[in-house]
């Protein structure tokens, strides 16, 4: 084979590796141009109004969060998650049980007198998604009457919640926090109405997390409480005018976070056992051409196998996790030593049996695909090094 077939073919291998990884980044960079395009707000589709913002403290939440014209009636609120069970982290669900209790004045039971207002209606549980299998029950007949004369009771609450948004960039290694939302349920109650009434918390309650609230293969490292307030819109395109009600909320956080050694033996150990082959692959001397292909042919199936089998424990999302950053960096390393063995593979087809130089020709190629097959060992390895810190730490 002449020096001139041999370079055009080098040349053919670098090119074909850079298509491969430039590939992959301009598939990252498209997928995050296109995120950036559907968080732009467009002109025909409709936008929710309904939305949670948190207020920056509970004595801000007390004074009406500046959305009252005339400070509100004050509920204070408890609360204890005594179980958290059946968590989904791919439905983003799970159910929990325990108790909460109110504190109001008489100037609010005056007016729950006046408007028919039962205590237990008091208070709604925003994400709550399942009506008919929840369940608010009084652990006492009636309310208490304090000596400073307020009314005081507890509940027992029981049912399914969604966890709203869960951060999973850093998946496997990540916080969740698990909520529970309290919100003044009455519509005459809110903040924007003339007898608002505000919920207030103790931020620092200690007997807020129960102890069974335990969610298996995850720490629990603690919870809080947080004043938020929901705006909501009544508009309707059945309505002569439109309303904006806005009321008082507590958010309750349970806060978990993943084993690290969990998540690497369950999520990254499996990965690196299949890419070990593949780092390895290159020492198989370059006569065993039809191993060599096999080696990253089965590392492409069985990555692909796992992958789908790790998408299926979370759900469908808008953006790309730590883990799937590794996985597409696996890909690519894979997909770049199979457009390698082919190569060799065609070096060694190309010498004619009948080549009076065959020895000398083998010889050749070999030493040069024994340097290649080195300079790739050396450079994916450094390579997959810099890719993982670099997913980690973005």
């Amino acid at each position: 084979m002449t020096t001139g077939r041999l370079r055009r073919r080098q040349r053919w291998l670098a090119t074909s590796l850079a298509a491969v990884l430039g590939l992959v980044l301009a598939l990252v960079g498209w997928h995050n141009h296109s995120q950036h395009r559907r968080a732009q707000p467009h002109e025909d589709l409709l936008i929710a109004t309904n939305r949670f913002e948190r207020v920056r403290s509970f004595d801000h939440a007390a004074a009406g969060a500046g959305i009252s014209t005339t400070r509100p009636q004050q509920i204070k609120v408890g609360i204890e998650i005594a179980n958290i069970y059946n968590f989904s982290l791919a439905n983003q669900t799970f159910m929990a049980n325990g108790y909460y209790w109110l504190q109001w004045p008489e100037t609010v039971q005056k007016w729950m007198d006046e408007k028919g207002i039962e205590p237990q209606q008091l208070i709604e549980f925003p994400n709550n998604i399942i009506s008919y299998d929840f369940l608010v029950i009084p652990t006492q007949n009636a309310p208490k009457s304090l000596a400073n004369g307020s009314h005081e009771q507890t509940f027992r609450f029981s049912g399914n919640f969604w966890t709203e948004e869960l951060d999973f960039k850093h998946f496997p290694f990540q916080r969740l926090e698990i909520p529970i939302r309290l919100e003044i349920a009455p519509d005459d109650f809110s903040l924007n109405s003339s007898t608002a009434v505000s919920l207030v918390a103790d931020p620092k309650q200690t007997d807020l997390l129960g102890s069974l609230i335990e969610i298996p293969g995850l720490q629990l490292k603690g919870g809080k409480l947080e004043p938020f307030v929901h705006y909501f819109s009544d508009d309707s395109s059945f309505a002569t005018g439109t309303t904006a009600r806005t009321f008082s909320q507590v958010r309750t956080l349970a806060v978990f976070q993943t084993h690290p050694i969990t998540a690497i033996g369950q999520w990254l150990i499996p990965i690196l056992i299949v890419m070990i082959t593949v780092f390895v692959a290159p020492t198989v001397t370059g006569h065993l051409s039809d191993v060599r292909i096999a080696i990253p042919s089965a590392a492409l199936l069985t990555l692909v196998v796992m992958q789908q089998t790790y998408e299926s424990k979370i759900p469908q999302l808008s953006y790309l996790t730590f883990l799937d950053y590794i996985y597409l960096w696996c890909y690519a390393v894979t997909v770049a030593l199979f457009v390698l063995f082919v190569w060799s593979a065609n070096q060694y087809a190309a010498i004619s049996p009948n080549d009076p130089e065959q020895e000398q020709r083998l010889a050749t190629i070999t030493a040069r695909i024994r340097r290649i097959d080195h300079r790739f060992q050396l450079g994916s390895l450094v390579g997959t090094v810099v890719f993982v810190l670099w997913a980690f730490l973005r």
